[in-house]
């Protein structure tokens, strides 16, 4: 068995936002809304895309900046017709 169940690959494949946190120097944490897509060889999630290639963005000068990089990302379902989307 792989990082991801069936349900759940299946299930970060149907969504088409997730939310990114990172923290500068300060220790401030920002908050953005990103695009991401679950590579199913890997089973990794790659966040942002090829809209995103050569902009400066916050989160990644957060990364490169903070001596101890943070970040957490999650997922939200959708809520579709009154239902979740699990």
């Amino acid at each position: 068995m792989g990082l991801f169940t069936e349900k759940e690959k299946e299930h970060l494949q149907r969504q088409p936002l997730g939310r990114l946190a990172t923290s500068g120097k300060t220790g401030m944490p920002h908050v953005v809304p990103t695009g991401f897509h679950l590579d199913p060889e890997t089973e990794s999630i790659k966040i942002g895309g090829h809209a995103y290639r050569d902009q400066d963005r916050l989160y990644i000068r957060h990364l490169r900046v903070n001596p101890k990089p943070r970040s957490s990302s999650t997922i939200s379902s959708q809520i579709r017709h009154g239902h979740p989307a699990v």
